[in-house]
């Protein structure tokens, strides 16, 4: 069985063939579980999820569940699980220190564009 593997890794290169590809897997599969969590605010929920949220909430979750993958799953929790709660956090806070009339700009009257 091993001489089978050994010839599946020749064929198919060292690139293709990687010993830890399973890690990677499911490494990826955290960071699709920080999109999911996300996209669903956005569909589900508009008035909480603002652009600026959102975009932090992806990287705040891309280096954290990279870290926490790397760190090898401290606690027993998968990085899956910190990459589901991670946009959360980010976005909850984000709507509770929100300002009211900060997302839209105040009109501009004819009467400030005059010249005094």
């Amino acid at each position: 069985m091993d001489a089978g593997i050994d010839r599946l890794g020749r064929i198919l290169g060292p690139p293709l063939f990687a010993p830890d590809i399973l890690k990677v897997t499911f490494l990826a599969k955290s960071l699709r579980t920080a999109l999911a969590v996300l996209v669903l605010f956005v569909f589900y929920v508009p008035q909480v999820a603002r652009s600026r949220a959102a975009v932090v909430s992806i990287l705040v979750s891309l280096v954290l569940t990279i870290g926490w993958s790397l760190a090898g799953d401290p606690f027993g929790l998968d990085s899956a699980d910190v990459a589901l709660v991670i946009p959360l956090i980010v976005i909850g806070t984000d709507h509770l220190l929100k300002r009211t009339g900060t997302d839209v700009p105040a009109p501009v009257t004819a009467a400030s564009l005059q010249r005094k």
